[in-house]
C-alpha cells in the first residue's frame, strides 16, 4: 500500500499545487518549468544517489529506476494532462490500468536491449520494479482524487466519507486487477 500512496499524494500534490500557482498568477509553462525541474531531481537522485547506497557507495550503479524515479517520470507526464477535466484523467488511468495486462503478454528477449523498454514501460524485473504506465496511471487517479478534495467535496465529513469509500473501493479493484 505504500507506493501506491505515493503515486496518488503525488499526482494530488500535483494538481492542488499547479491549480494553486495558476491562481498566484504564474504561468502554466513557469508552473510545469517547476514540475520538470522537480521530475528531472528525483530520477537523478534515484540514479545516482539511491542506487549507490544500496551498495555502500562503493560504486554508481545506473541500471536500476526504482519508485522514486518513476515518481519523478509520473510527474514529468502528469503535468501535462493535469488541466484536463477530471473525467478525461479518470478515463486515461482506467484505459491504462485495463491495458497494462494484455501488454504484459507481449514477450522479449530478457538478454536483449528491449528489456530495458518492457521493464521501463510495462513488466517489472531487475531494471524497474515500478513500470511507468500502471504506476502513472496511480498518480493519474491521485490527480482525480484532488479534484474531489480541493473542489467537489467542500463539506469535511463528506471528504472523509467519501475518501475512505473511494479508498477502499480502489484497494478492492486493485485486488481485482
Amino acid at each position: 500500500l505504500c507506493a501506491p500512496g505515493f503515486l496518488m499524494m503525488n499526482g494530488a500534490m500535483i494538481y492542488y499545487v499547479f491549480w494553486r500557482r495558476l491562481k498566484s498568477g504564474e504561468s502554466p509553462g513557469a508552473v510545469r518549468w517547476g514540475f520538470i525541474q522537480r521530475g528531472l531531481f528525483l530520477i537523478v537522485v534515484q540514479l545516482i544517489w539511491v542506487n549507490a547506497s544500496w551498495g555502500g557507495f562503493t560504486r554508481l550503479r545506473l541500471g536500476h529506476f526504482g519508485i522514486i524515479a518513476t515518481i519523478g517520470t509520473s510527474m514529468l507526464l502528469l503535468i501535462w494532462i493535469v488541466t484536463w477535466k477530471w473525467q478525461w484523467r479518470a478515463l486515461t488511468a482506467a484505459v491504462l490500468f485495463l491495458v497494462h495486462p494484455l501488454l504484459l503478454k507481449i514477450p522479449y528477449d530478457m538478454d536483449g536491449p528491449s528489456h530495458y523498454f518492457m521493464q521501463f514501460f510495462i513488466d517489472s524485473g531487475d531494471f524497474n520494479k515500478y513500470p511507468i504506465i500502471p504506476w502513472f496511471a496511480l498518480a493519474v487517479v491521485g490527480s482525480v482524487m484532488a479534484h474531489f478534495w480541493f473542489e467537489a467535496w467542500s463539506d469535511p465529513d463528506k471528504r472523509a466519507r467519501n475518501t475512505v469509500i473511494t479508498g477502499l473501493s480502489l484497494i478492492g479493484l486493485a485486488y481485482v486487477v
